[in-house]
């Protein structure tokens, strides 16, 4: 799928408008360019295509945060089409990065001579392991080498020519004994931006190698099966971020084999790519093929172009540009498996994996809680409990619509040591208290006068270390009113009570009064319902 006429440069200055309004959001992982997508198909509408940590509806987002739906440029106007994806990460695989399921079996063993697809890594970098990516030819030299990540074997920058590069890599058991390859150049990593993740290290035997791919999950490289990219970035769902080939073997100075190599090839009787041969212009809707270390043989399609991501890394948080986006098709120790056009696009790593709430995380952090494993127990509440009422669907909407701001304020802050005391204390008595009434709509359990006052004794310790004064009047006023005349109810007896409209105006009307709070459009002010 192509642009038409100038689309292509326009889409580009779009991108780049909405990239300098939102980028600084925390909620936005990255802006590329391709299709809209409608009900996850494809259209033939160009947009600029905008990833997001947290997709929500407009209801749920604050208005300063709000993206467009369509940006113009030069009199012409594009969709923006919202994408949930990210936050993106690099890193080989280790024990603190578990894979995700993998679409075929993990590419752990050791192979001689070594193939593309199997498991590489630089041991000085400790117990990891990623994707041997492709065999290219040093234009300088024209020794054969080794082309993977940076990230997988030169350490992000830091490693030094000659360090030994083993396969299969040290988090799949390979020693120093497995020496294939010596660290030879890398790409800069400048945090300010780079559009290239990649390294090359020497064969230390330079008739050891073969073009066929791991385990024989795809044909090799070739005029009719051309690379596109590498896999360099990836978020917990699968999604994943491509440097592009031919910005990658321009950096390094390499080229492509082309053609069928064996063990007993020399270097100088391979045949080579001359300029563009074997090499693709990625295009949205492109179908796309790898394998992998981690997931083996996957297939999916190009979703976004020129994607502009910010990918957290062991140095920081580095700015990558042009890059390639795509779904559901690598996991952490698929970093450096070079992508081909082909495949059905559809052969997947499986999705749907649990979102993080970015509130459970700050407070987590703030009171050293297991918050964040408590994800499951905390969409429960909300769509089983609050989600029921309209005073909880209220408090909800409220929730996500500031969320951002509670985020920022417990950014890089731990609470006191009594804070955290008092915390972990309430956390223990109610945790499975609340889990318990949750699970069933008719307990007997009603609100007690104790609990009452364990909620005004949190209030009050909310209101000296984490709250503004003016939210502080709110909890203060919406304990008073609101929460107190729910003792000696049970269950249901208070989700009448929080249905009941003259309730939700209570709370809406206190809620309205606190400049700190935002309130998006559709809250709006409910009378009581007539009594006869």
């Amino acid at each position: 799928m192509n642009y038409c006429g100038d689309d292509q440069s326009k889409l580009e200055r779009a991108r780049q408008q909405i990239y300098d309004a939102y980028g600084s959001d925390p909620n936005v992982t990255g802006v590329g360019i391709g299709f809209r997508r409608r009900a996850g198909v494809t259209t033939g509408e160009p947009a600029v295509v905008v990833l997001v940590a947290k997709k929500r509806r407009e209801a749920l987002v604050s208005r300063r945060r709000l993206l467009p739906r369509t940006v113009e440029v030069d009199s012409t106007t594009y969709q923006v089409d919202v994408i949930q994806a990210g936050p993106f990460s690099s890193g080989a695989q280790t024990a603190l990065a578990p894979a995700r399921a993998a679409a075929g079996q993990e590419i752990t063993e050791r192979m001689r001579p070594p193939r593309q697809g199997a498991s590489v890594s630089n041991p000085v970098d400790g117990v990891t392991a990623g994707t041997l990516g492709l065999f290219v030819v040093d234009n300088t030299d024209d020794t054969v080498c080794v082309l993977t990540c940076n990230h997988v074997i030169a350490r992000m920058g830091r490693g030094k020519v000659g360090e030994a590069i083993i396969q299969p890599g040290a988090y799949d058991g390979g020693t120093s004994r497995d020496k294939i390859a010596t660290l030879k150049r890398w790409a800069p990593m400048p945090a300010a931006g780079t559009k290239v993740d990649g390294a090359i290290a020497q064969l230390t035997d330079q008739d050891a190698y073969t073009l066929e791919v791991a385990q024989d999950l795809m044909p090799p490289v070739s005029a009719d099966h051309p690379v596109v990219g590498m896999v360099a970035a990836g978020d917990s769902f699968g999604a994943c971020l491509l440097t592009r080939m031919d910005l990658t073997l321009d950096a390094l100075d390499v080229r492509l084999p082309i053609g069928q190599a064996s063990a007993s090839t020399s270097a100088a009787a391979l045949p080579c790519a001359g300029p563009g041969t074997g090499i693709a212009d990625p295009q949205p809707g492109m179908a796309i093929e790898k394998v992998g270390r981690t997931t083996g043989y996957t297939s999916s399609t190009i979703v976004a172009i020129g994607v502009q991501a910010p990918v957290s890394t062991p140095i920081g948080t580095v700015m990558y540009q042009d890059l390639i986006y795509t779904e559901f098709f690598s996991s952490a120790g698929d970093s450096g498996s070079v992508v081909f056009v082909g495949g059905d696009g559809k052969t997947q790593v499986p999705g749907g994996v649990m979102l993080e709430c970015v509130v459970l995380g700050s407070l987590s952090d703030y009171y050293r809680l297991p918050l964040r494993e408590e994800n499951p127990l905390a969409d429960k509440v909300r769509d089983e409990f609050f989600l029921e009422s309209l005073t909880g669907k209220l408090l909800v909407e409220l929730t996500y619509v500031n969320s951002q701001s509670l985020v920022d304020r417990l950014k890089d802050r731990q609470g006191r040591a009594d804070e955290v005391a008092y915390a972990n204390q309430y956390y223990t008595k109610y945790r499975d208290f609340m889990a318990g009434v949750l699970d069933d709509p008719d307990s007997p359990e009603v609100v007690t006068q104790e609990h009452l006052d364990d909620a005004s004794f949190i209030i009050t310790g909310l209101v000296q270390t984490v709250l503004t004064a003016d939210e502080s009047k709110l909890a203060l006023t919406l304990y008073r009113d609101s929460l107190v005349p729910t003792l000696g109810m049970n269950r249901r007896e208070v989700h009448a009570y929080m249905n009941n409209p003259a309730v939700y105006g209570q709370v809406h009307d206190a809620v309205a009064a606190a400049p700190d709070i935002e309130m998006n459009a559709p809250f709006k002010h409910m009378e009581p319902e007539p009594t006869e």
